[in-house]
């Protein structure tokens, strides 16, 4: 076209960067959930296996399928769910 005024060899394209540090990794969710279930299955506290729960549900979600590993995802997984059991054992005693 005669007259347009743009030029193509001056355009200057978008990259867009991603700035990793603002979110937290879910490692650290997986952490602090271990963490809380060991508290709730050692000091039989309800709360510390809702909070590990809580916890490994956020880190789940925010989890990346590349970094993700699933070994560390089922032993915090199974971790929780002996916390929750031992703190709500005296329901199945009879």
């Amino acid at each position: 076209m005669k007259g347009d005024p743009r030029r193509p060899s001056n355009v200057i394209y978008y990259k867009q960067t991603i700035d990793e540090k603002k979110e937290t990794p879910p490692d650290y969710y997986h952490f602090i959930a271990v963490l809380f279930a060991m508290f709730g299955f050692m000091f039989k506290s309800k709360w510390g296996g809702w909070l590990a729960l809580l916890t490994f549900c956020c880190g789940f979600t925010s989890a990346r399928s590349q970094t993700t590993d699933y070994g560390q995802l089922i032993t915090t997984f199974s971790m929780i769910i002996v916390s929750l059991v031992t703190n709500y054992m005296w329901i199945f005693k009879s």
